[in-house]
């Protein structure tokens, strides 16, 4: 029996519909999110018994992807009652050499325990600052394991209108240029690291503003009228600047 509230606030539900027509809930391809499954895959397929753990698992694709790849048993967590339903309906209809867990929970208040690996893909607010994020994560893993780690990074210094908007500062991020020594102090060796190019950071954008718009139109004038405004200025703010700072990087490491 499953214990999630299926309470959804109104953000829960606005994120939900604006990743309704995407398979993945970022803007890597989905040629390059299936490089990244089978390179993981590949890794555990060569460790007895391999256990992972998902952080932020969204509507589960990726969980479920690798674990049609391999024997694995992954622990697929996230608090969004929505995406958990839309998960365990697609792994009840998924034919899988492995196994996948969904369940609502905190990644801050999981079980002392290991893995042989840890996958975090734009989840890492769910732990805190990304830094802080993978190093969390690197301490879940086995002698040997794998880290697969996704967040947004800064392609470039952003500019102070644009730090306002976000209302963060210049060092939550780190710089692509400043990757190396990131990994490095965190004790991690870099396998593959795979960017979102321009053209799918656009078309990931146009997708998730569509889905917003659309689920505007399902409320009351006055909410609706709150959603479109804060989905147009988020577009308006990525096409001003966004798109020249933000970068959004995927690492597979390994724990050294």
């Amino acid at each position: 029996m499953q214990n999630d509230s299926t309470t959804q606030t109104t953000a829960q539900k606005v994120s939900l519909a604006a990743h309704a027509l995407l398979a993945h809930a970022n803007p890597l391809t989905k040629q390059q999110m299936n490089q990244l499954a089978q390179l993981l895959a590949h890794r555990l397929a060569n460790r007895a018994g391999a256990t992972a753990l998902e952080i932020g698992c969204g509507a589960g694709a990726f969980s479920l992807q690798v674990a049609q790849l391999c024997a694995v048993d992954i622990h697929a967590i996230d608090v969004h009652p929505g995406f958990l339903a839309r998960a365990r309906e697609t792994a009840a209809n998924s034919q899988l050499l492995g196994s996948v867990q969904f369940s609502a929970q905190d990644a801050a208040q999981l079980p002392a325990q290991t893995y042989d690996a840890v996958i975090c893909i734009g989840s890492s607010q769910a732990i805190g600052s990304p830094a802080q994020a993978l190093a969390y994560c690197a301490s879940l893993l086995k002698s040997g394991g794998t880290l697969l780690f996704a967040d947004l990074t800064w392609a470039d210094v952003p500019n102070a209108e644009f730090l306002e908007f976000l209302g963060t500062e210049l060092d939550y991020y780190w710089l692509d240029s400043a990757e190396n020594a990131v990994l490095s102090n965190a004790g991690l060796r870099s396998i593959e690291t795979l960017r979102a190019s321009k053209a799918a950071w656009q078309s990931y954008e146009s997708a998730v503003l569509q889905g917003r718009l659309t689920y505007a139109q399902s409320l009351s004038q006055e909410e609706g009228q709150v959603v479109r405004q804060r989905a147009q200025a988020w577009a308006d703010a990525y096409e001003q600047n966004g798109k020249h700072f933000l970068g959004f990087t995927a690492y597979l490491l390994e724990a050294a």
